[in-house]
């Protein structure tokens, strides 16, 4: 592969994610953005300022109840020439949820140890167990490219004392280089994915039906990495 074409290199949670496979791209179908990208290989950080994590369970089939994590990072490893020797490390800060909630949670929740439900979620043992480590951290292990622009990255994801093997469908979204407001280069991502929260031990609500065992994930990303003349050094 030449070292202008790029096959996307992915990101993967950050975060709390394994979704269930979806369909590969056909046999022959292109594997390579049409544009070349030119950003150098090396390591790119999450970029806070431009990055979001969503997580989002079905609440009694009536809607589809959010959560965000406001603190999170991750580093990404690019290969332009070998794209599927780039890997994703992720860590997920469950402390800093944020669920918007605006009703009193201690009178609606008489005899609850916890003063609100964003306290409820990081600490309780029925969800983070936070009280144990309140960290989620995810691993890439592989990258299957799916398509023009879109990768399957599988890895390890830990929480709750918990590994499993958890996916996330990715979308490279485009790049910088230079970015317009620093001398270096950006990569934009952006990912989905569904876990089953029971394979982490949160079993609370799924046979009454009130809360999905499905948690669905939703990450938009911008790394910035090395500067653009780092290309011409390689």
């Amino acid at each position: 592969m030449k070292p202008s074409q790029f096959v996307i290199a992915g990101f993967a949670a950050i975060a709390l994610a394994g979704c269930g496979p979806t369909p590969s791209a056909p046999a022959g179908e292109a594997q390579l953005i049409a544009a070349p990208v030119t950003a150098p290989a090396g390591a790119y950080r999450l970029d806070p300022n431009h990055a979001s994590l969503l997580i989002r369970v079905n609440h009694l089939g009536l809607s589809s109840y959010t959560v965000r994590i406001t603190r999170f990072d991750a580093t990404l490893n690019f290969d332009p020439v070998n794209p599927a020797a780039s890997s994703v490390a992720a860590t997920i800060d469950l402390g800093s949820v944020r669920t918007d909630y605006p009703g009193d949670y201690p009178a609606n929740h008489p005899g609850s140890p916890y003063r609100t439900w964003d306290e409820a979620l990081t600490r309780s043992p029925d969800f983070f167990n936070g009280d144990t480590g309140s960290e989620a951290t995810f691993q890439s292990t592989n990258l299957e490219l799916t398509g023009a622009n879109t990768a399957r990255m599988t890895g390890d994801l830990t929480f709750r004392g918990i590994t499993a093997p958890v996916t996330l469908d990715v979308t490279f979204n485009g790049e910088r280089v230079p970015h317009p407001m620093a001398p270096l280069s950006a990569l934009g991502f952006s990912a989905r994915g569904t876990f089953n929260r029971s394979d982490f031990g949160m079993n609370i609500w799924i046979p009454e039906g009130v809360v999905s065992d499905a948690v669905e994930i939703i990450i938009q990303a911008e790394f910035h990495g090395p500067p653009p003349q780092a290309r011409s050094e390689q």
